[in-house]
């Protein structure tokens, strides 16, 4: 709350009513060319910089505006210049000097006063915060749900190449058996042989 009161305050302007001119009798219509290049807002300053005792400055209504009388004045007629009125009111504001002829010669201003644009900026930006919350729960969860099922399919397979291990073992069994098959004939070959050679070295 304190930073928007800060916020507000320094929005504030106070404009200087015909800027170099200041606030007296004009040729043509200065305060309505220096009005169309100013924004007004509630809460601003108009300055009407005059010498004291040569004009006045007085709030009026539309009917009293075109009518160059202060009959029936917003508020009262400030003589003493300068003069600083607070713009409290929203929608056209009129002012007028209430000296002699001044008012018909050009020296009345008219002006638009419209809310600060500041005050809209909250409701404005208090819809975003909805729009950022939407994506990240709708990339979150899809991704880490559709994971682990295809991950967990694939260990299955890496465990058929380990069993293909158990058959290479199987050879070892298969070489030693024949030798096992052959050793009876082997040994009743030699024997022969031994017991023929005995015979022959007897006959001769």
């Amino acid at each position: 709350m304190l930073v928007l009161c800060v916020a507000a305050a320094s929005a504030q302007i106070t404009h200087v009513v015909g800027g170099e001119l200041g606030w007296t009798v004009p040729s043509g219509s200065a305060y309505a060319t220096w009005a169309a290049t100013q924004t007004f807002t509630v809460g601003d300053t108009l300055l009407f910089n005059f010498t004291t005792g040569s004009h006045d400055v007085v709030q009026v209504k539309k009917a009293d505006f075109d009518a160059c009388t202060s009959t029936n004045p917003v508020g009262s007629v400030i003589g003493t210049g300068p003069a600083k009125i607070v713009l409290n009111t929203k929608g056209e504001n009129f002012f007028i000097c209430n000296f002699d002829s001044h008012c018909s010669l050009g020296q009345k201003l008219a002006i638009n006063v419209t809310f600060s644009s500041g005050k809209a900026t909250p409701p404005s930006g208090s819809g975003t915060p909805p729009s950022t919350t939407t994506p990240p729960s709708a990339s979150g969860t899809p991704p880490s749900t559709t994971t682990p099922p295809s991950g967990s399919g694939t260990p299955p397979s890496t465990k058929t190449p380990q069993s293909s291990s158990g058959p290479s073992s199987a050879p070892p069994p298969a070489a030693t058996g024949p030798p096992k098959s052959y050793a009876p004939r082997l040994a009743i070959a030699s024997f022969s042989l031994t017991l023929l050679s005995i015979i022959v070295a007897f006959l001769f």
